[in-house]
């Protein structure tokens, strides 16, 4: 229950059935609707912007403080798993023509928010090690930010242009791992994040496979060996699109692009470099 005369917002949690589960409140009055998206655990992901210090209070009246505040507003990211007990909560500035517009989860926990801006806006909420700067003062652009289930910042995408580039609405197809969202520009917009430049004008919908932008990691390898000379075969994982591999760590040749690499016949040791390599986009 929130003291009197206070300003502020909840977070109510209902079952199918609409009967009440649990509540919890916010103290420092989000001047804005928030976003929220679940997981399939029950946790809350939440966006919200505000005009003070926030309380973000749990279920059993612990509660975290937002820390800092930034002017004229700040935007809270946050996180309540599913008996409301406040996870984390991340800020960042939020001038007045920079716009959270719609935020998603894919099936394995990462967070995509899609945004317009016109000002400098800080997309690691509070980190300050990234941002992005519009193409001018007078123009609109956005981005595409991703985030870990621990409000951690993985990745944006964004092509600044010298028109106007808005987003509007964003959608995850978790079957395919692809995702949808539509927007608008004054002077065309280059939707294709990787590979050739792909130029459109008006409003659009585009169709976007959700690796295409992540940034390809190595998540596993496999060595081999032999008693005597003999050829072997290596093997490694990436997070997503190929694997490159080459013969020294400053070689431009690539031997072969797959998982598993046959080496030739070797009378010794000898050490393989790998790279991953992002998928192209595809885009409809």
């Amino acid at each position: 229950v929130a003291p009197p005369n206070t300003v502020g917002a909840f977070v109510a949690r209902y079952d199918a059935l609409f009967n009440f589960v649990w509540a919890t409140r916010i103290d420092g009055g989000p001047a804005s609707p928030m976003r929220i998206r679940t997981d399939s655990l029950d946790n809350s992901y939440l966006v919200a912007t505000s005009q003070s210090i926030t309380n973000f209070y749990s279920t059993n009246s612990t509660f975290l403080t937002s820390g800092t505040f930034n002017t004229p507003l700040s935007y809270y990211f946050f996180k309540y798993d599913s008996v409301g007990i406040v996870q984390w909560v991340k800020s960042s500035v939020k001038s007045t023509t920079n716009e959270i517009v719609d935020m998603e989860l894919d099936r394995i926990g990462n967070i995509y928010m899609v945004a317009n801006f016109a000002d400098t806006i800080d997309v690691d909420f509070g980190n300050g090690a990234v941002s992005l700067i519009p193409f001018s003062s007078s123009n609109a652009d956005m981005y595409i930010a991703c985030y870990t289930s621990n409000g951690d910042f993985s990745y944006v995408k964004s092509n600044p242009t010298f028109g106007i580039e808005l987003v509007y609405d964003l959608a995850i197809f978790n079957s395919n791992l692809s995702f949808y969202f539509t927007g608008g520009y004054s002077d065309g917009y280059n939707v294709n994040y990787s590979g050739t430049d792909k130029f459109i004008s008006g409003r659009y919908l585009v169709n976007y496979n959700l690796s295409c932008l992540s940034t390809a990691q190595i998540i596993s390898t496999s060595n081999a060996s032999n008693c005597g000379p003999g050829s072997l075969t290596l093997a490694a994982t990436a997070s997503s699109g190929s694997i490159n591999w080459y013969s020294t760590a400053s070689s431009s040749t690539i031997l072969y692009t797959g998982n598993s690499f046959t080496t030739p016949v070797l009378a010794a040791s000898k050490t393989y470099y790998i790279e991953a390599a992002a998928s192209t986009c595809n885009f409809a």
